[in-house]
Parts: C-alpha cells; sequence; structure tokens
C-alpha cells in the first residue's frame, strides 16, 4: 500500500478536549475493561513495574484492573499513567476514546463519539461541529498503524470530502423536518447502491424531501407498531450503563397499554401529552438535537462508505440495512427526548430544557447503543422494514399517530 498522506477530520473532534476530572461522567470512574495491547504490557513489565502490577491477563488479553472506584490506574479522576508517565504509555483504548480513526484508500479520517459527554455537547451546541479540516494521526497511528485499511476502488479523497459535505448539508437542513430527513437518507441509500460512486455526490445534492414524503397519506398507522418503537427503546435502556430505572419507568409511563394478552406484546399507545409535547416544542429544540444526532452517528459509522464500528458492521452490510438502523435509533431517541422533555417542562413551569440536560439524554443512550451488539427487537425491526421495502417505516414517522 502507498503511504497516505493526509488526514481529514470533524470540527467537533479537532477542537475536542478531555476535561479529565472535570468531566461530568468521567471514563475512569466505570468499571470498563481497558484492553492493553501486548506490547504496551511488555513495555511496563521492562520498563514500569508499577504499572504491570495494576494489569491482568484474562481470556481477551491484557487489561488495566478495576477497584470500587473505577479504573485502577486514575487518582479521583485524573489518569496517573497520563499524568506521571505522558500519552506514549496509555492503552489504545485511552489514547483513542473518544475519537475513531479510518484508514480510506491513500487517505485517513477522524471522527469521535457521542458516548462521550463532551464530543455529545460540541455536537449538539458548537456552531459548525461537521465541519471538515485537515488533521494529522497521533503517534500511535502514525503511517496507519493498526488501522485496517478500507481500500474503495474510485475513492478519492476529494470524492469522499464532496459526498460527506453534501450528506451533512442534506442533514442539517433547517427547511426539513427530522421525518424528512429521515426520509430523504432512506430514498437516497437506495439511489446510491445502484450508482458508481462517482455519482454520489450529485445523487445527494438532488435528492428532495417533498417528493419521498407524498405517500405517507396512504400509509395506514397502528397500535402494533407504536409498541415496536417502545419495545426498541426499552431494550436500549436495559442495556448495561449508569441510567436509572427512574427513566425506564418515566418511558413505560408515557404509554397507555391497551392489552394485556399473556400471550402476545401488551399493545400500547402514547398519551396525549407527549404527542403535544413534541407538536409544539419540535422546532425549538427537539429537531435539531435528532438532525445532529444523525450528522454526528454518519461521522461515526463513516456512512456512506460502510466500515467498522467498535461492535464491527453493527448498523449493517448494505446501505439500505445502515440507513434504516439509522432511521430506526433516530426514531427512538425521537420518543426518549419528548418523554425527557414533557417531564422536564411539567417540573420547571413548562421551560425548555437546558444543555445540559440535552447533552445527558443523548449521551446517555448513545453509551448504550454505540458500543453494545443490537438487540433482537431492533433485528427483527430493522428486518421488517428492509422486508417492506421501506414502507412500514413510514409508519413510525407520523409521532401524533402513535
Amino acid at each position: 500500500m502507498q503511504q497516505s498522506t493526509s488526514t481529514l477530520g470533524f470540527s467537533y473532534i479537532e477542537n475536542f478536549r478531555c476535561l479529565a476530572d472535570k468531566c461530568a461522567d468521567n471514563c475512569c470512574s466505570h468499571n470498563w475493561r481497558i484492553a492493553v495491547n501486548d506490547e504496551q504490557a511488555q513495555n511496563y513489565l521492562d520498563n514500569y513495574p508499577s504499572l504491570y502490577n495494576i494489569i491482568a491477563k484474562d481470556s481477551d488479553g491484557y487489561r488495566i484492573q478495576n477497584n470500587e472506584s473505577g479504573c485502577m490506574a486514575q487518582d479521583q479522576g485524573l489518569c496517573i499513567i497520563h499524568r506521571d508517565h505522558g500519552e506514549s504509555l496509555l492503552s489504545d483504548t485511552c489514547t483513542d476514546y473518544p475519537r475513531m480513526y479510518r484508514s480510506l484508500s491513500q487517505f485517513y479520517t477522524r471522527s469521535g463519539t457521542m458516548s462521550c459527554p463532551e464530543i455529545a455537547r460540541k455536537c449538539l451546541f458548537d456552531d459548525h461541529p461537521f465541519a471538515l479540516q485537515p488533521t494529522e494521526l497521533p503517534d500511535n497511528h502514525k503511517n496507519g498503524t493498526k488501522l485496517q485499511n478500507q481500500n474503495i476502488a474510485e475513492l478519492s479523497q476529494t470524492l469522499w470530502q464532496e459526498t460527506i459535505s453534501g450528506l451533512m448539508e442534506s442533514t442539517l437542513d433547517k427547511e426539513k423536518s427530522i421525518e424528512e430527513t429521515l426520509s430523504t437518507l432512506w430514498h437516497m441509500a437506495t439511489k446510491l447502491e445502484q450508482n458508481s460512486l462517482t455519482d454520489w455526490p450529485k445523487i445527494i445534492m438532488q435528492s428532495k424531501p417533498k417528493q419521498l414524503l407524498s405517500s405517507l397519506k396512504d400509509i395506514a398507522k397502528s397500535a402494533e407498531h407504536t409498541t415496536d418503537l417502545l419495545y426498541m427503546l426499552l431494550e436500549n435502556l436495559d442495556r448495561p450503563s449508569e441510567t436509572t430505572e427512574h427513566l425506564r419507568q418515566l418511558v413505560i409511563g408515557a404509554f397507555t397499554i391497551h392489552s394485556h394478552d399473556l400471550q402476545n406484546r401488551p399493545r400500547c399507545q402514547l398519551k396525549q401529552e407527549f404527542k403535544d409535547y413534541y407538536q409544539n416544542h419540535k422546532s425549538q429544540w427537539l429537531q435539531s438535537s435528532l438532525k445532529r444526532f444523525v450528522a454526528a452517528e454518519i461521522t461515526r459509522t463513516g456512512f456512506p462508505f460502510i466500515s467498522h464500528t467498535s461492535n464491527g458492521k453493527d448498523y449493517g452490510t448494505s446501505l439500505k440495512e445502515w440507513t434504516t438502523t439509522l432511521c430506526l435509533r433516530t426514531l427512538t431517541l425521537r420518543l426518549l427526548l419528548s418523554v425527557c422533555g414533557t417531564h422536564y417542562a411539567a417540573d420547571r413551569q413548562g421551560n425548555l430544557p437546558d444543555e445540559n440536560s440535552v447533552i445527558t439524554w443523548v449521551y446517555n443512550f448513545c453509551r448504550k447503543v454505540n458500543h453494545t451488539q443490537p438487540g433482537n427487537n431492533e433485528m427483527d425491526l430493522r428486518q421488517a422494514v428492509l422486508d417492506s421495502q421501506g414502507e412500514r417505516l413510514y409508519d413510525y414517522f407520523d409521532f401524533m399517530a402513535m
């Protein structure tokens, strides 16, 4: 492979700085598995015995041990390895997270994940978080070391940049609703799959949501489909993380249960107060937050050039499947934010949520879905949408019909 010569990063990740002990949800305070590669472990053993004493080896390799406070390599939220020895002795996990790197043909890209609260803040509230700018790889990835090259025929850095910039412009268009944005993406993916990469920027810029949404009025809504989104959201909330049972109960309490048939899933309907909140406040903060979530996920997963995340190709192996997954996750987040926003307003005399609250809701959602394999409800729903050639997806767009 010819040595790559340039790297492009999104503004939000280029301007990111870890808050360390000042972070509202410090990484070091969790019992996460922090992997240490064999080379670094040997370096600890040979030259830094105090660091070797805080790692252990299991069936998956070396890792930093945890204690009751979280990571053993931390002191009140500060990493002692970084503090005492510098970045060169960190594990790849700690050097990279929440950054994500890709090797695409003859260039590299850098993005991030909103499972980090500071990345979520920048993606949700910075002025131009998804602008592209030149950057460099860190020392542990120099010349593409440890990065799996995704050598895509016809793909140049210029073509990639035009494609991504077009997607960002389409996704963040203030004239579109979030439902129009998702519809545009789904139908766009169908066209992209059928055409050469060189045509992708033109296809993206020519996609028009008003034409794509014309069939909405012909699609029947059903209580069963409302139940689908509720179960997918609850499945996400049940994944390991620090979200309290209280949030789960708020979501369940937002629905009226219409049947208690033990042989089937209970059929549910969203209560009117939550529908009204979305209708009255969607233009004030909800739709902008959701569109920025979509844009951030495009950058995190490498779409439309399907590539690996920390969970492999968990979004899917085709553009249609990938886009279906993004649509469903966005719609479940729409439901979660509407429930949280309604309760926030009830507790604070009708006020809109502050930035910190929105950040907390979004990054906790991303923390659950970005680092875990898709659950059965999501996989079944994804397949149902694909089997219906996308028509099933439209059943979920009308929030007032839930």
